[in-house]
């Protein structure tokens, strides 16, 4: 007998089980192509698939969209700050998330009215069967399994919001999370490509510098080897200058007859 009741135990266990594992979110999309990041939130570079969305998309909309590609490539032309590249894609992620939350707002609003109403509605239902039922003279058992049933259909419908509201906030859990995963995994990305483009644009610095004290140098020697010869040609005619100076300033000589 012990062992009946323990093995309809073990039986109703994993009826129930079984039940619990085949029933799906009621809320979430039966769609099983439904990408963990929908593509308007993607920091993507495919031009092919970029093309196919941004052919109703407005000008500036589009210039947005394009940011990550621009930071990104900004790091293979060495001619932007690191500081500006990282500042360019903070702005386009941050852009991304607050378009993400906002989306996800707006879908929380229209649950929460379609919720508010449908229980409204429910409400009002129940009080007019209610009033419709009072009208007429009834029998004690009759009223008793109205209000009864009505309690019955009350606690499944509560039940139900319930159970709808739960599953909407594990499908807003899960497409967050699923979000900042990927926001993560591409900033862990830019990260380890940032690393090495500063790495590579400090060392241009350097030989930029180096290239330009060389030439500093350089013009220093030229100069100062162009002013040690004007010196010396100064000098020279100077000397020169002061002979024939002497020259006239001395007597001149008699010259006799024969000589």
């Amino acid at each position: 007998m012990i062992r009946m009741v323990l093995l309809f135990g073990l039986m109703m266990g994993l009826i129930s089980c079984a039940a619990i594992e085949k029933r799906q979110n009621a809320y979430k999309t039966t769609d099983q192509d439904r990408p963990l990041v929908d593509e308007k939130y993607r920091l993507s570079t495919d031009r092919e698939k970029l093309e196919e969305l941004r052919k109703e998309v407005p000008p500036e909309k589009k210039k947005e969209n394009d940011e990550i590609a621009f930071a990104l490539s900004l790091m293979s032309e060495m001619k932007t700050k690191p500081s500006d590249v990282r500042s360019k894609f903070d702005t386009a992620l941050r852009k991304k998330r607050e378009i993400f939350q906002k989306d996800l707002n707006k879908e929380r609003e229209v649950f929460t009215r379609a919720e508010r109403k449908e229980r409204d509605q429910f409400l009002k239902s129940q009080d007019a069967d209610r009033k419709e039922f009072l009208k007429s003279k009834v029998t004690k058992e009759q009223r008793e399994d109205f209000f009864r049933n009505q309690d019955e259909k009350r606690r499944d419908f509560f039940a139900n919001q319930r159970e709808k509201r739960n599953d909407f906030e594990s499908d807003m859990m899960e497409r967050r999370k699923s979000f900042e995963d990927y926001a993560r995994e591409r900033s862990n990305e830019f990260n380890q490509e940032y690393r090495s483009y500063v790495k590579r644009f400090e060392e241009m610095e350097r030989e930029k510098r180096k290239q330009k004290e060389q030439i500093l140098k350089s013009s220093s020697v030229q100069k100062s080897s162009s002013q040690s010869s004007s010196g010396e040609m100064n000098s020279e005619v100077k000397s020169f200058l002061e002979e024939l100076e002497e020259a006239h300033q001395r007597p001149a000589t008699r010259l006799e007859s024969g000589e």
